[in-house]
């Protein structure tokens, strides 16, 4: 038979275990929380815009389409996080963005994610020789159709002296410009100018919205 002051050790020892595991429970949800909120922060989101106001907001939907004719409606990705990518092949600082944008596609698109590139412009020739550049490597650009973008790119045409008509309509006054929208349509995150889309901190805050 179990000594009856082993047991009462026993059962302590067990109750103590189970309030430690606890209390690294409890410890570990804040601490994830609060290295996703340092990460987003550390993107730098600017969160007012001329047209959206303040965000998070819904995000316009817009009709646009490929190189082969093909239409997209934003609104037929709900349910994916979407990164909105708008560039155009004029823009120098666009291109410096493109090989790290890519990097993230191949990293994380799939069902829970995907980027769409939107390009002012109304030639898919201008497109394409810009993608070749940005894609290429010191050698020269690509020789792949547009630079062997891993990412759906779509015309914007112009409206406006520079800007496509989406753009113009999402509040931009100059590209790159990236919009980040949670599985529920919301723009979560509006950011200004080209980024290093792989930096830690940028996939830490998309995978968070995906796992939302």
């Amino acid at each position: 038979m179990i000594d009856a002051r082993k047991l009462a050790a026993l059962v302590l020892l067990g109750a103590a275990a189970s309030l430690v595991v606890g209390l690294f429970l409890w410890m570990v949800g804040p601490a994830a929380a609060r290295e996703v909120q340092a990460a987003c922060t550390g993107m730098r989101p600017t969160w007012t815009n001329p047209k959206l106001k303040r965000l998070p907001s819904a995000a316009p939907d817009f009709q646009v389409q490929d190189k082969d004719g093909r239409s997209l409606r934003l609104s037929e990705l709900r349910g994916r996080v979407v990164l909105v990518n708008f560039w155009a092949s004029w823009c120098d600082v666009c291109k410096a963005e493109k090989k790290s944008l890519a990097a993230l596609h191949r990293e994380l698109s799939g069902e829970d994610f995907t980027i769409v590139s939107l390009a002012s412009d109304d030639d898919w020739e201008l497109v394409d020789r810009s993608l070749r550049i940005a894609l290429g490597t010191k050698a020269g650009p690509s020789d792949q159709p547009f630079g062997g973008s891993p990412f759906p790119t779509y015309l914007d045409p112009p409206t406006s002296a520079t800007l496509g008509g989406v753009a113009t309509s999402w509040g931009l006054e100059k590209v790159p410009e990236s919009f980040l929208i949670d599985r529920a349509g919301n723009i979560r995150m509006y950011l200004v100018n080209k980024r290093d889309w792989t930096a830690d901190v940028v996939k830490t805050c998309v995978r968070s919205l995906i796992d939302e």
